[in-house]
């Protein structure tokens, strides 16, 4: 089962929708990026609210790609919120259907992004959260023997 196949499996489960809105290609590690992107699509289908959409925007500014995963589900308060990318930190402290998550998912999506450039970005009121990354598309190089 590849994980497409699974995170769909996963959104049908909890009648939601997945809407890919794209302006923007990325030419960057794939497979690095496809791992973030599943990261974040794997927490939106487990936070979200049963019945809903879970949209991905894929957008790009100047030297940049935004990917933004947005679902409808529970606020997260302020201060979680700005720790949901360290290591093993979890908003959902009290939940008992943690499975095999162990709260590095985020973290590895902001190591991702790192790596390329970018940085991660999110944010949570009216029981819509946005949880996303930017990456760098077109890096500055010196050719090899110049300064």
């Amino acid at each position: 089962v590849s994980v497409a196949e699974y995170l769909e499996q996963l959104a049908e489960d909890r009648d939601l929708r997945i809407t890919v809105k794209s302006d923007a290609t990325v030419e960057a590690e794939t497979e690095l990026i496809k791992r973030a992107v599943s990261n974040l699509l794997s927490n939106a289908i487990r936070y979200a609210q049963a019945n809903t959409e879970i949209t991905v925007h894929i957008t790009r500014e100047a030297e940049r790609v935004w990917i933004k995963v947005s679902n409808e589900g529970p606020t997260i308060d302020p201060v979680k919120l700005n720790r949901l990318f360290e290591p093993f930190f979890r908003a959902e402290e009290g939940r008992s259907d943690t499975g095999s998550n162990h709260g590095l998912g985020l973290a590895i999506v902001a190591a991702i992004a790192k790596l390329h450039g970018g940085d991660v970005f999110a944010s949570s009121e009216n029981q819509v959260t946005v949880i996303g990354f930017s990456i760098q598309t077109e890096r500055q190089s010196t050719p090899v023997g110049h300064p």
